[in-house]
């Protein structure tokens, strides 16, 4: 979506007449999705190799007004006057600019005074609350505000700010409140009543929880985790910076679906059921969302819920948008089907205050944020699109193909990067752009936690569904075991656990940990048989996870597979129907250029993890999954697989101590003699 001011055209610039020259047809499905007193959006069906469009429009019997919107398919046009039918068409050009001519125009009536949006109640204190709204085209509003139940309401008029401070109101009651615009000597509709409830000096006893993901989004864009000095996200670094930072952090799937069925039940993908995206969670199985609501908190959902799951469970307040749109998306609240105009990014904080503020006192709340930003494809609000455009993008090193010594399906799958230096460099800034509108969303949070005095006794999470590979070995995606699909950030700021600047290098944390904290923070013990251990007994060292198991479940053309990632190497087996393995020395090797399963230096150790695998999915139940066609492709050591095998021979035992379910545990391989 562009918003552009109108830009005048001579039409004899054009060569109307070089039908000829032109093979493209007209625009189709040119339509007006929203019109307010000054402004419409339109949209329209693209036509293939445009070389850009040109959107007209003009009032009543007026003459057009020519706007050249370059290759996009939706625009806004501004500057419109009140209460009067215009007529839009469009029109699609050849780069010798010529075209067949304009779509059949399609109208739409300004509307005489637009009401606001987004009426919020924000600083909501014992006597005291702020009322905010957003508008187009109207500077002049008014507002009025009852305690609920009354048939009087309180009203203040001409209003020319977009918020007003409510004072000398009752404590622990409930208002409702309404705003409309003021145009002149007309006004709008009011908007729909909303209620807020002013504050006690009541503490809630159990802390609140504020669980903030992002979808895509890496582990090394951030200052705190080596990203780019220029990349300044205060509010986002403050949650690490005044708490813990996780530098290790991987999920037990990379991929949307799984990992966030991990991230609700605490388990492995293998036992809750979801191993791959679309498939679900068993129903029997226990969501946190579901158990916190039962242990008295009010629990809230905003974002993307998972990858068919369906609508959201165990919420007592949810708002999901719609696929991947990123502008004037659809939303479903609390299962009624809602279009909400704008950038998912200003939206989104929005709808979380209006849960935040509806939350019954005295009552802790769980909210979980959890943004589509950034997953592709991409699309920054219009005041993040020229952000950091001048600055270096932090560019693969290895923006190359692995030569010997890697998967077959690398390079066959979808998982092939297929852009080039440029395009990759696009393809970088614009995460960077829509991270830094979670930035905003982020400190807009924290800055009710802070107005209403809770920022310390709330614990406040913020991390990722998974990574995301751009270019590194020309792989792109994610499911696959090396570090930038498998990485993702874990901060958390709750001061009561974690004093300010906790770094973590030595312990490996995983989505499948954040549950199980969620039940200690709650005070709720942990009954559920969850896979995953309570994040601050790991930050404490209290438990230890040296070695973490990594699973993909598979999907067209790319296998199943198991990982062992310990703090200095990797081992991934994937299920070909050929031996396919990987093995990589991290501390020397931390961008995992060389595979090194076939040098025979490494065989004695790359057993060991063959046998740490074994051992961690006997540990956690694993399955044996289902082997596809793939091999390792050009191995430079043929026998080197047959020789390792010979380290385990007849006279050869695995001993594991103590029971591998346990916290610790430890691999040896000892002659029978010793016993």
């Amino acid at each position: 979506m562009i918003k552009m001011l109108p830009l005048l055209f001579w039409i004899s610039a054009f060569s109307f007449s070089a039908f000829a020259q032109c093979p493209l047809s007209k625009p189709q499905n040119l339509q007006v999705i929203k019109i307010t007193s000054c402004d419409a959006k339109l949209k329209w069906s693209g036509v293939n190799n445009a070389a850009y469009y040109i959107l007209r429009y003009k009032k009543e019997t007026g003459t057009w007004t020519f706007i050249n919107v370059g290759q996009n398919t939706s625009a806004t046009v501004s500057g419109l006057v009140p209460n009067k039918e215009y007529s839009f068409s469009v029109a699609s050009f050849c780069a010798n600019n010529s075209t067949k001519g304009y779509s059949t125009p399609v109208l739409g009536l300004t509307a005489s005074c637009t009401e606001p949006y987004y009426a919020t109640a924000t600083n909501i204190n014992i006597h005291g609350a702020t009322i905010a709204w957003e508008s187009s085209c109207v500077t002049s509003f008014n507002l009025h505000y009852r305690k609920s139940g009354s048939t009087t309401w309180i009203s203040v008029y001409n209003i020319t700010d977009l918020n007003k401070e409510l004072t000398s109101l009752a404590a622990n009651t409930i208002y409702e409140y309404q705003v409309q615009s003021k145009c002149g000597k007309t006004t709008s509709e009011w908007t729909s009543i909303q209620t807020f409830q002013t504050l006690t000096t009541q503490v809630t006893s159990k802390p609140n929880i504020l669980a903030i993901m992002v979808d895509d989004g890496r582990y090394d864009i951030y200052e705190n985790t080596g990203g780019p000095s220029w990349f300044h996200t205060p509010a986002i670094n403050r949650i690490a910076d005044e708490g813990v930072n996780f530098q290790i952090t991987c999920p037990s799937t990379s991929q949307c679906g799984p990992s966030r069925a991990s991230f609700y039940t605490g388990l492995y993908g293998h036992n809750n059921g979801c191993t791959v995206n679309n498939a679900s969670i068993n129903n029997s199985i226990p969501l946190i969302q579901e158990i916190l609501q039962q242990q008295g908190y009010y629990t809230g959902f905003v974002g993307k819920y998972g990858q068919g799951f369906g609508d959201p469970v165990g919420f007592d307040w949810w708002v999901t948008s719609e696929e991947d749109a990123y502008v004037d998306a659809a939303y479903q609240i609390n299962g009624v089907l809602t279009f909400l105009p704008g950038h998912i990014t200003d939206v989104y904080p929005q709808l979380a205050l209006e849960f935040l503020n509806q939350v019954p006192q005295g009552q802790p709340f769980a909210l979980f944020y959890f943004h589509r930003a950034p997953h592709g494809p991409i699309i920054p609000r219009e005041e993040d699109e020229n952000l950091y455009i001048n600055k270096k993008m932090p560019f693969p090193s290895n923006f190359y193909k692995y030569v010997h010594d890697y998967p077959s399906y690398y390079y066959t799958s979808n998982r092939f990067w297929p852009y080039d230096s440029t395009k990759t460099d696009s393809l970088i800034l614009l995460e960077f752009q829509s991270i830094a509108g979670v930035e905003d969303n982020v400190d807009t949070l924290m800055d009710w936690l802070e107005s209403n005095s809770i920022l310390d006794s709330t614990l406040i999470l913020y991390t990722s569904d998974n990574g995301y590979m751009k270019g590194e070995h020309r792989l792109r995606s994610k499911g696959m075991a090396l570090e930038e699909s498998i990485r993702v950030p874990l901060f958390i700021r709750y001061p009561k656990w974690f004093p300010a600047n906790t770094t973590i290098t030595n312990e490996i944390a995983s989505s499948i940990d954040i549950a199980p904290t969620f039940l200690e923070l709650a005070g709720i013990p942990n009954t559920y048989n969850m896979d995953g251990l309570s994040l601050h007994k790991l930050a404490k060292h209290q438990v230890s996870r040296k070695d973490f198991l990594y699973e993909f479940g598979g999907e067209e053309l790319m296998p199943p597979l198991r990982a062992v990632r310990s703090l200095q190497y990797k081992y991934i087996d994937s299920y070909c129907n050929m031996p396919t393995e990987e093995f990589y020395d991290l501390l020397n090797d931390p961008k995992e250029n060389e595979n090194l399963i076939g040098n025979s230096s490494y065989s004695a150790i790359i057993q060991q993890y063959r046998n740490k695998l074994d051992s961690l999915r006997m540990a956690f139940n694993d399955q044996n999954p289902e082997y596809i066609s793939c091999y390792l492709a050009n191995p430079t050591f043929k026998k080197a697989q047959e020789e390792d095998s010979k380290l385990i021979d007849n006279n050869s035992r695995l001993v594991i101590m103590p029971d591998p379910a346990s916290a610790y545990f430890s691999i040896q391989l000892v002659s029978k003699e010793d016993g």
